[in-house]
């Protein structure tokens, strides 16, 4: 991993965009760690989107993200993103169908111009059962230094677990990658 983000650095002819997406306690900050200590911090940031704040709120859904996208030489690793905004949105019913319906098209149309200026885009689900879940979320109830993370929001969250599949079904089928 060291050598290809060596290589992305000295080329500075692309940049690079992994983007992790799934349920609570599917991974997410895990998968960050560990390759994250293989390569030079130096070039390769992590953003983590959470609830927008009201100044993100009053721009385009897409700007918080654009603003972290990297330089060509540079990583960028985005824990959650832009679809949360096809996501989360559409199972808490926070925006009308017809805006997060219209948003597939935007966030293609984001990817593309990032494509097109250069930035190779990974994309990841990390899908667990619903059991493994459920096993996750205890374990950290129980770890004194895991349950810092976990919080009553993780468990009602988990209630609505088939309304965010169907949403992430379609994120995945409508929003594809070459």
């Amino acid at each position: 991993m060291r050598e290809l983000q060596d290589l992305l650095f000295y080329a500075s002819e692309n940049s690079c965009l992994v983007i992790l997406q799934g349920m609570d306690a599917s991974g997410k900050d895990g998968t960050i760690r560990r390759p994250a200590r293989c390569v030079n911090i130096q070039s390769c940031r992590v953003a983590s989107f959470k609830q927008p704040t009201p100044w993100e709120l009053s721009h385009d859904f897409l700007w918080r993200v654009h603003a972290h996208t990297t330089a060509k030489g540079q990583m960028a690793v985005f824990n959650r993103s832009h679809y949360e905004h096809v996501v989360v949105v559409r199972v808490h019913g926070i925006v009308p169908k017809d805006i997060w319906k219209s948003r597939y098209e935007q966030i293609n149309n984001f990817e593309k111009l990032l494509a097109k200026n250069g930035t190779i885009i990974l994309k990841f689900f990390l899908h667990i059962g619903k059991k493994e879940q459920e096993e996750r979320l205890l374990v950290r109830e129980r770890d004194i230094e895991k349950a810092r993370k976990l919080s009553v929001g993780d468990w009602k969250e988990r209630e609505l677990r088939s309304d965010y599949m169907v949403a992430h079904e379609d994120a995945l089928e409508k929003c594809p990658t070459d």
